[in-house]
């Protein structure tokens, strides 16, 4: 029974109100369980992102397509293609982005996750954020290989095993990724030319 209610509880938030009323109903608490589908689908699509922001982002996305919710059941298949909708927007504005001029930049990039990141690394938040920008643009293999044998640190071998695939090729897209959020520390020098 406690089952059912979880199950019907999503949906009614989502139902009746405008965008700002639906957002109220929805921020407090989770209700819609965005945090881990948003968790489970960066992890899935290999994705470096700031996950607060595009959880906030998610939440004003579903409030704001609400409407379009179907009301029988709990929303999961509505639910995850909002959330992928929004990554996708996410990953496109944050590769436009990382294309800009030091000046065009957004003054929150000085604080949050990117400060956090960059500062063991010595580099500058903006420089992190492009980076990661710049990555989320590699083709999934390509950062499905990074994050196995860089990030998750997984045997190479198995991993080719797994991946049935050959392992200079794995290395290779490793390789890739690594490149392009190395050359984050550049990125400042470059655009000083």
């Amino acid at each position: 029974m406690t089952r059912a209610k979880t199950e019907t509880t999503a949906p009614g938030v989502l139902l009746g109100g405008d965008p700002r009323t639906v957002l109220a109903r929805i921020t407090p608490g989770d209700p819609l369980g965005l945090r881990g589908l948003l968790a489970g689908r960066a992890e899935a699509r290999h994705l470096l992102l700031d996950a607060d922001a595009v959880h906030l982002r998610s939440l004003a996305y579903c409030a704001r397509h609400a409407r379009t919710c179907p009301d029988s059941a709990r929303p999961v298949g509505w639910l995850e293609a909002q959330v992928e909708e929004v990554l996708d927007q996410w990953c496109a504005e944050e590769g436009r982005r990382a294309g800009r001029t030091e000046g065009e930049e957004c003054s929150q990039t000085t604080g949050g996750v990117w400060a956090e990141f960059a500062g063991p690394l010595g580099l500058e938040p903006e420089q992190v954020r492009r980076a990661c920008g710049r990555f989320n643009l590699l083709p999934d293999a390509e950062r499905a290989a990074f994050f196995a044998l860089v990030l998750d640190r997984r045997e190479a071998e198995e991993y080719a095993v797994a991946a049935g695939r050959p392992l200079v090729e794995l290395a290779r897209e490793a390789r890739r990724g690594l490149e392009v959020l190395l050359r984050a520390s550049g990125d400042g020098a470059e655009e000083a030319r």
